[in-house]
């Protein structure tokens, strides 16, 4: 993914608010691997360049499926008065741009992303974990299967074994890996499972291409468990 920084010298033009101003910076940016980065008045030796580089880090410190929402960075620091307001923090998130922040719950000065989504228009690929996780378990798929491509066959118990294998990649990726449920499916597997005397035209159709072709078409479903972003608390106060 490329991450790139505003210019931390950047400011509201006129009366302006200061999103506009950011927003306006970042023209023709947008795609679902990019990420923005606002640190406002941050002071470092390298610029822009250097907040882009120190994001870029802590980003690539985390396990793919974790959001990257008040994670901490390093690098430079954010003078007190250069700091963002809590409606700068709203307008730029909303622009899909991620301020950096000192939360005033966290003890002690630090920095922290303050948003965890892509620049981007595509809300499938809204956020930094989702395209990492997706990255990830795509790569796992294709490094666990590539060394039965050649080996395993266009039978019932040669495609038994791919999903078998696939399903094991998967199933370590549940839970604290960012997967909440999946789903692997082989049609050609699915219909060999089944009498050959009960396949239709189409299903006969389906496996000859398959064994003539040598090429099999997995399909694999995963069901993300996202992570909290905004926590509610509402009080409701009783007297006894």
């Amino acid at each position: 993914m490329a991450v790139f920084a505003l210019d931390p010298a950047l400011t509201a033009e006129g009366a302006g608010p200061y999103a506009a101003a950011a927003d306006s910076a970042l023209v023709d940016f947008r795609s679902s691997r990019s990420i923005a980065i606002a640190a406002r008045g941050a002071v470092s030796g390298g610029g822009d360049a250097q907040i882009a580089c120190a994001a870029a880090a802590a980003i690539a410190g985390q396990a793919p499926a974790t959001s990257m929402v008040l994670k901490r960075l390093g690098g430079f620091q954010i003078p007190l008065e250069a700091q963002y307001s809590p409606s700068e923090i709203k307008a730029i998130a909303a622009l899909d741009i991620i301020p950096i922040i000192d939360p005033a719950l966290i003890a002690g000065p630090s920095l922290h992303f303050a948003d965890g989504r892509t620049y981007t228009d595509d809300a499938t690929l809204g956020y930094i974990d989702v395209v990492r996780l997706l990255d990830d378990v795509e790569f796992r798929l294709k490094a666990g299967l590539i060394n039965m491509i050649g080996d395993a066959r266009i039978t019932k118990a040669g495609l038994i074994s791919v999903a078998t294998r696939a399903q094991g990649i998967l199933g370590r990726l549940l839970g604290p890996g960012g997967i909440d449920a999946f789903e692997v499916r082989i049609p050609v597997l699915e219909i060999l499972r089944a009498p050959r005397a009960s396949w239709t035209a189409p299903q006969t159709n389906l496996v000859t291409e398959a064994r003539g072709n040598r090429e099999v078409q997995m399909m694999v479903n995963i069901v993300l468990g996202p992570s909290i972003h905004l926590l509610k608390i509402n009080l409701a106060p009783t007297y006894t």
